[in-house]
């Protein structure tokens, strides 16, 4: 029998509320528009997303696993069944649960709310989160750390996880836009930052970024001791820089380039757990960056956060050469 993976995701649990709105008249109290409620829903995000997509892309029985910290409105917040892997939750009492609230309308973002707190958690909090995370990380495929800056990953947890992690020959895959991401990930695997994030982090000079796009994807790697390090640039796909290799890019794949990008909005997240994926099979650096590129390109082609989906990517994926993993 084929051994199923499992996947351990630790990092900031965000809920994207989504109002989908329609403008009805003019106010009468002042010139603006008045829209009404169509639908509204809420869908996971930050460390959820990716968690989500991991998911929707792994095989029948793999196991997925969301270690996180929330607020005390929860269960008031998501209700039941909202995200629907296996969680292990930290509460915060003194916190509430991150929303991010969009207002769309006709496919298009008109506003975000953020109602969120981005301050350190609470250290006892994070030690419990810690404990719990590592005994998962003893019996996973592949680790990802997903850093949306929120306060979870304390540099304690990451070390900590990230020692363990190595120690057992796990795969660890980073994503991370906090600015002390050169010292809080050293010795991961692989990192996923977009060059606008590279642009904050702290330890990169002013010298460093302009560099062409591969030296500073290896710049990123040498001072994280990474093996390797995936620069995402949107629409212009990502350049990879693997240790003892050469720095390549790998452009952005989608299976009609006739169709318009509808909505970036996590696909990020969808690069993450697509790479965590092809790790977890032993894949190459190469063939899981292109994995990743086809992964990503088929979820911005749709409005809001949305998961990938195993039968859309291995279809695209195979139709374009690009390996698949299969069952071991």
């Amino acid at each position: 029998m084929a051994k199923k993976k499992k996947f351990c995701v630790v990092g900031d649990m965000i809920v994207d509320h989504y109002r989908v709105l329609e403008a009805t008249r003019i106010s009468p109290e002042a010139p603006v528009l008045i829209f009404g409620l169509k639908a509204e829903y809420r869908v996971p995000g930050g460390a959820g997303n990716v968690a989500n997509n991991l998911m929707g892309l792994a095989q029948g029985g793999d196991e997925v696993v969301l270690c996180t910290i929330v607020g005390r409105d929860w269960d008031e917040t998501v209700g039941e069944g909202f995200l629907p892997c296996r969680k292990v939750l930290v509460e915060n009492p003194r916190r509430r649960t991150t929303v991010k609230e969009r207002l769309v309308t006709n496919r298009q973002q008109v506003a975000r709310i953020d109602l969120q707190e981005t301050g350190p958690q609470d250290r006892d909090l994070v030690a419990k989160l810690c404990g719990r995370a590592l005994e998962e990380v003893r019996t996973s495929d592949a680790v990802v750390l997903s850093d949306y800056n929120h306060g979870v990953m304390s540099h304690e947890l990451t070390e900590a996880i990230i020692s363990e992690a190595r120690k057992r020959g796990v795969p660890v895959v980073v994503d991370s836009k906090a600015p002390d991401t050169l010292w809080k990930y050293r010795g991961s695997t692989i990192a996923l930052p977009t060059k606008q994030e590279i642009m904050r982090f702290e330890g990169i000079t002013k010298a460093e970024l302009s560099m062409e796009d591969g030296e500073l994807a290896r710049t990123v790697l040498d001072k994280m001791g990474l093996e390797a390090v995936g620069m995402t640039m949107g629409k212009d796909g990502i350049f990879l820089a693997v240790r003892n290799g050469e720095a390549t890019r790998y452009p952005a794949l989608a299976e009609d380039p006739e169709n318009d990008v509808v909505d970036v909005t996590g696909a990020g997240d969808t690069v993450t757990a697509t790479v965590a994926l092809g790790m977890a099979h032993s894949l190459s650096f190469a063939e899981t960056i292109r994995l990743a590129n086809v992964a990503a390109g088929t979820v911005v082609l749709k409005s809001g956060v949305v998961a990938a989906s195993r039968q859309e990517v291995e279809r695209i994926a195979r139709s374009m050469g690009i390996f698949w993993p299969k069952e071991d």
